[in-house]
This record gives C-alpha cells, sequence and structure tokens, in this order.
C-alpha cells in the first residue's frame, strides 16, 4: 500500500501521509496554483507536478521541490513515468507536444506531434467551445517500447520509435473524443482507452478496438479513468458516468467503477465501499508499484478512495479540499 498521495487542487498539491488508518494532509506545496498534472516514481523517490508554467521535481517525497526547465511556454496538461524504463513524459497545452526526459527530469527532448501527424488527420481535430481550451495531449501510456498518446479532442496515436514517427489509431471502434489510456504492461499490443461512450479494448496495438458491453444498466456511459494492475495485468479498472455531468464539470454525474478480472474479456461492477450514488467524476484511477498493488482513486469532489482485494473492495481513506483543476492529478508513493 502506498504510504504517501500527492493531490492536485486548484489551490495547490496537498501531500498526504497514511496515518491512523487513512491518510492526512502533512503540506501543501505551490499555494494558491493550479495543479493539472501529478506522476510519482516510487522506485525512484521522485514526484512531479505539472502547472501552467511547466514541471516542478521533488526528490524527497514532497518535502521540498525545483522547478525543471520551462516547457516553451506551455502547461504540462499530463505526466506519465514508465514503469520500466522511468522515462518521464509530459503532454503540453495549448499546443499538442510531448516532452520526454530519460534521466529523472534533468534533461528534455521535445517531440511536436501535429507536424508528424498527416495534415488529413489533424484538420479533424475538434474541440469544444466550452470549457474554452485548445488543442492538448490528453493522456499517454507506454510499455514495452511503444508510446500511446491521446489527442483532445483528436483520436488515438502510437509510436514505436521514441516519438520520431506516429500512426493514427481513429479506425474501427475508438471516438474520436478518447480520453485516459492504458496498456498491458508485458504485452504491448493489448491497449484500453476510455472515451466519449465509454471504453475499448484492442489487441492488436490499436489498429482495431472493440467497444466494452459491462453489465451496466441504465444511461452512465461516459468514459473517466482506467488503469491496469501492473503486477496482475488481468486486472483491469475503468470508470463511467452520466455525459452531460462528466462534459461540463458538475455534480450529479452518477459514476460506476467497473472491474475485469479476465483482461477485459467481461466486467463487473464494483460496489463494497463505494458511495452510492457517487455524485463525483472518476477520471483518475493507478494502481501503486507494491507486489501486491493497490488502486487509488481520485473524485472531482477531493475524495480518495482505495482499493483492496485486488481492487474489489474500496474505502474513502482522505478527503482533500481547494477543488481540482485537472482530473488526473494524483500520484502515489
Amino acid at each position: 500500500m502506498a504510504e504517501r498521495l500527492f493531490v492536485g487542487t486548484r489551490s495547490g498539491l496537498a501531500v498526504l501521509e497514511r496515518r491512523d488508518g487513512g491518510f492526512r494532509e502533512i503540506r501543501r506545496a505551490f499555494p494558491q496554483t493550479s495543479i493539472a498534472a501529478v506522476a510519482a516514481d516510487a522506485e525512484r523517490g521522485l514526484v512531479f507536478a505539472g502547472t501552467p508554467a511547466g514541471v516542478s521535481r521533488s526528490v524527497d517525497a514532497g518535502e521540498t521541490w525545483t522547478r525543471l526547465p520551462p516547457l516553451d511556454g506551455r502547461e504540462a496538461r499530463y505526466i506519465h513515468i514508465d514503469r520500466d524504463t522511468h522515462r518521464v513524459y509530459v503532454g503540453t497545452h495549448p499546443d499538442v507536444a510531448l516532452h520526454v526526459s530519460a534521466d529523472g527530469g534533468e534533461q528534455w527532448q521535445a517531440i511536436e506531434l501535429r507536424s508528424r501527424v498527416p495534415e488529413a488527420v489533424h484538420s479533424k481535430w475538434l474541440f469544444h467551445p466550452f470549457p474554452r481550451y485548445g488543442a492538448h495531449v490528453k493522456s499517454i501510456a507506454s510499455s514495452c517500447g511503444r508510446i500511446y498518446l491521446n489527442v483532445e479532442e483528436g483520436w488515438c496515436y502510437r509510436s514505436d520509435d521514441a516519438g520520431a514517427s506516429w500512426t493514427p489509431l481513429l479506425q474501427h471502434g475508438l471516438n474520436v473524443d478518447a480520453h485516459v489510456l492504458a496498456v498491458h504492461p508485458r504485452n504491448r499490443q493489448i491497449v484500453y482507452s476510455t472515451d466519449a461512450f465509454g471504453a475499448c479494448r484492442s489487441l492488436d496495438g490499436g489498429e482495431s478496438w472493440t467497444r466494452i458491453h459491462p453489465a451496466e444498466p441504465g444511461p452512465r456511459r461516459y468514459g473517466g479513468g482506467i488503469a491496469v494492475n501492473p503486477a496482475r495485468p488481468s486486472i483491469v479498472l475503468f470508470s463511467l458516468g452520466l455525459a452531460r455531468v462528466f462534459a461540463l464539470g458538475l455534480q450529479g454525474a452518477h459514476s460506476a467503477l467497473l472491474r475485469s478480472a479476465d483482461a477485459g474479456e467481461t466486467w463487473q461492477r464494483v460496489d463494497p465501499g463505494l458511495p452510492e450514488p457517487c455524485d463525483a467524476r472518476i477520471e483518475t484511477l493507478v494502481f501503486d508499484g507494491a507486489r501486491a498493488p493497490t488502486a487509488y482513486a481520485l473524485t472531482d469532489l477531493g475524495d480518495v478512495l482505495e482499493g483492496c482485494d485486488d481492487a474489489a473492495v474500496w474505502e474513502r481513506v482522505a478527503s482533500v479540499p481547494g477543488g481540482h483543476a485537472s482530473h488526473y492529478a494524483l500520484g502515489v508513493m
């Protein structure tokens, strides 16, 4: 189980420590700053926090922070750390670019995506008038030397050469409004993504996608977070809720959490320990790096949920005030 959590809010980064059967906030970094993305590398003791001004790093579990080289004035919108190589990937806004560090954040390589995608494809990228934002990297995943990336709003992309070239994965099932990615840790051909109509799975590296049809009645259909257990990849989680509420960021999402124990063949709703109804969106799902990984979820109302017994049983372990500027702002260590 994780001993520290790092929760991004609109008013700073809350550092939580496990105490008395739950987690308590022990400090708040970057007060009055909107934290858009968070990721932690527990094995190396590193935490990265994304803000509108770039990326900061802590090498001492959130005690102190150092501002890393700016990302050409771009906002750090999503941060992903490869569990095997420890490479750090940062997706930016308002442009679609990927910044990669192979040395824990000391040096960065910038990869501009738009010029590497055919004009016929990126000319079809769409963006909602509300809330107002431009093109950006929505989410990132990696496995066995392959990188997957979702664009908001413009499908999924795959690179097999460290970002030098990208293959658009926009056919056969995945919606243009693709959300969060997750990849099998030992088979890079198996990839999952949520989207505006739920979730999809691919068994061929994203060349084709099959829509997931969970045994979940009712109007919930808007896909949120998704995560694969790194030690037992047959365990997969994803969340979904009411589409209009998810899109506009209001309460009343009536989120549901779905779990598969057979690598996405079948799905069942998880009930033990979760609020009913779950009023908030759940777009952050992450497993820690323990030998028997524990799952964590962050809701838009600031509740942190912990999933034990292979993520079949959940409980609320913290409530963090401050509002959440992003849906992908939870690091575990």
